[in-house]
C-alpha cells in the first residue's frame, strides 16, 4: 500500500470540482463493497464527484442509483502499459492513461496492488501532468483481518491518509442501491412476462454463484420453491449467464418444473425485477450483494464462505450458515429450516 502526498498542490484547485476515482478489477459483490468506501470519500476528503473505473457489466448500473457519478470500462485504459519494468517505462507510451487520469485529485487502485512496478509507474505518470493522491488498496483482505471486506477497504484508506484527517459522524451505510422511480415499473412488467402478480407476496430465488462450492444443492431451490409455493407464494427463479451455461438441460428443467425462471436480463432488468419482490434467496453471490444492498428482505446460505468477512451489507439481511459437508448436501431438513426463516421474514 503506497500512498503520494501531494495535499497541498490538489487542494490549491479551488475553482475547480474535486473529483475522486475508484480503480477496480473486481467483480459485482467486490464493486459493490466498495460502494461505503465511495462515500467515505466523499465525505472525509471533501470531495464533489467519485467515479469508478471498473468492468461495466458489473458497475454499468450505479448512475443515478448509487453515489457513484460517472462510469468508465476498464478496458477503455491501457493499464496494461503500466505493469512494465519500472526501468524499461517511458511516459510517452501510456498517453492514455495520463488522458484518462489527468482530472482526479485522488486515485484509489485496486488494480495492481502489490505490484512495485504497477504502483510506480502509475505514480510516475500521473503526476507528470498534474500532483494527486494516489492509493493502492488490496482487494482481498488479509489473512488475520477480521473485519468485514467493505469496512475493511474503508480501514486500510484511512491508515493510508495517517493522522492528516479526522473523520467525524462518519457511518457505514447499510443501504448503497437505491431504484430509480421507473424501475419498480420496469420490474413489474419483467415479472408479469413469467406469470407473476401483485396479488401475493413474491420470492426470488438465485441459486447460483460465481464458484460451485458456494452453491446449495439445486435439489433443495427446486424442493424449496415448491413448498414456498404450497405455503401461498409466487416464486421465480433468477438465473445468470453462469448458471444457464454451467447447468445440464435436465437440471434446468427441475428448475422449470418448480417455478418460473427469469434468464437472459441485464445487470439492470435484474435490479428492476429484485426491486418488486418481497423477499430474495441465494448464495453467497454477487446477486445477493445486490438485493441486500437495495434494501431488499434477503435471506443468504453460507457454506465454504466466512461471513464475518463476506456476508451481504443492507438493512434487512439474515444469514444461515452451515459446515460446508452439510451445506453441499441435498436435505429435506436444511431446506424447512430456510423455509421457516423464510415465512418468518415475510410475516415480519
Amino acid at each position: 500500500m503506497i500512498i503520494h502526498d501531494a495535499f497541498g498542490s490538489s487542494r490549491d484547485k479551488i475553482c475547480q470540482p474535486r473529483r475522486g476515482v475508484i480503480i477496480t478489477p473486481g467483480a459485482l459483490g467486490d464493486s459493490l463493497l466498495m460502494l461505503p468506501l465511495a462515500q467515505f470519500m466523499k465525505q472525509t476528503l471533501g470531495l464533489q464527484q467519485i467515479e469508478m473505473i471498473g468492468h461495466l457489466h458489473h458497475i454499468g448500473f450505479y448512475l443515478g442509483r448509487t453515489c457513484i457519478d460517472m462510469i468508465r470500462s476498464i478496458d477503455s485504459v491501457e493499464f496494461h502499459r503500466l505493469f512494465v519494468e519500472e526501468k524499461s517505462f517511458r511516459v510517452e507510451d501510456c498517453e492514455s492513461v495520463l488522458t484518462a487520469l489527468s482530472r482526479y485529485d485522488w486515485i484509489v487502485s485496486f488494480l495492481g496492488h502489490d505490484n512495485p512496478d504497477f504502483e510506480n509507474n502509475l505514480i510516475f505518470a500521473v503526476n507528470c501532468r498534474q500532483a494527486a493522491d494516489i492509493a493502492f488498496l488490496p482487494l482481498l483482505p488479509t489473512t488475520d483481518s477480521i473485519d468485514h471486506v467493505s469496512d475493511f477497504y474503508v480501514r486500510q484508506f484511512q491508515q493510508t491518509l495517517g493522522a492528516a484527517y479526522e473523520f467525524p459522524n462518519w457511518t457505514h451505510p447499510l443501504r448503497t442501491v437505491h431504484a430509480k422511480p421507473d424501475d419498480h415499473e420496469h420490474g413489474r412488467e419483467r415479472l408479469s412476462s413469467v406469470g407473476l402478480t401483485s396479488n401475493a407476496k413474491t420470492v426470488i430465488l438465485h441459486p447460483g454463484s460465481g464458484g460451485p462450492a458456494k452453491c446449495w444443492p439445486l435439489e433443495n431451490f427446486v424442493a424449496l420453491a415448491a413448498t414456498l409455493r404450497q405455503k401461498g407464494m409466487q416464486v421465480a427463479f433468477l438465473l445468470g449467464p453462469a448458471e444457464t451455461e454451467r447447468w445440464h438441460p435436465d437440471k434446468m428443467g427441475q428448475l422449470r418444473s418448480a417455478a418460473p425462471i427469469l434468464s437472459d436480463l441485464t445487470l439492470t432488468e435484474s435490479l428492476q425485477a429484485l426491486c418488486c419482490a418481497d423477499l430474495f434467496i441465494g448464495n453467497d453471490s454477487g446477486v445477493s450483494h445486490l438485493s441486500a444492498a437495495l434494501g431488499l428482505c434477503s435471506l443468504v446460505l453460507f457454506g465454504p464462505s466466512n461471513p464475518t468477512l463476506y456476508r451481504p451489507i443492507g438493512p434487512k439481511v439474515q444469514i444461515l450458515t452451515e459446515s460446508p459437508d452439510s451445506f453441499a448436501r441435498s436435505d429435506p431438513a436444511a431446506v424447512q429450516k430456510v423455509t421457516d426463516s423464510a415465512l418468518k421474514l415475510l410475516n415480519d
